[in-house]
């Protein structure tokens, strides 16, 4: 679990990738990373993130997109928490529900296949939430284009503080 990283400027990338690396978040730097050297447009949504600035950079957008649901910060909502998540839903070519801890190479190849598609959502969640968010993307007709990645072993996330799982 990384916290989301507001990023409004490409000038803005090297601290967030700073930032990633001394948080230990080594499958973030690959995101922030594939941003900076224009291989993919990202965006990372926040539960605040207003339906405009989600429409400006669907919009906007001219390399591959990658839009990033991080719901995995120890407080996660599931998809009812979150005001875009239909909208993604329909935008996406492919849907990525990720629910087990990120590996840098897992992350590259989310990258590579945004870049295959044009248009990938990436949803990180804890493994309490990863069957409704798989539920929704199947309502909005997505079954040839789901991926559902669970842990492989215990749940995802552990909070680090307490040692306690939710």
């Amino acid at each position: 679990m990384t916290a989301a990283i507001r990023i409004d400027r490409l000038d803005q990338v090297p601290h967030a990738i700073s930032l990633m690396q001394a948080g230990g978040a080594p499958h973030r730097v690959v995101l922030l990373t594939a941003l900076y050297r224009g291989r993919i447009a990202h965006l990372e949504l926040q539960r605040e993130t207003s339906g405009g600035a989600v429409k400006r950079f669907m919009a906007s957008a001219q390399l591959p997109e990658l839009i990033l649901v991080g719901d995995d910060d120890y407080a996660s909502v599931g998809p009812n928490g979150w005001r875009q998540t239909s909208r993604l839903m329909r935008w996406a070519r492919q849907i990525i529900i990720h629910a087990a801890g990120g590996a840098a190479d897992q992350y590259e190849g989310f990258v590579k296949a945004a870049c295959a598609i044009g248009r990938l959502l990436l949803v990180e969640t804890d493994a309490a939430h990863a069957q409704e968010w798989a539920q929704l993307a199947l309502a909005h007709g997505a079954p040839g284009r789901l991926t559902v990645i669970l842990p492989t072993h215990g749940v995802h996330p552990v909070c680090p503080s307490a040692g306690k799982t939710h």
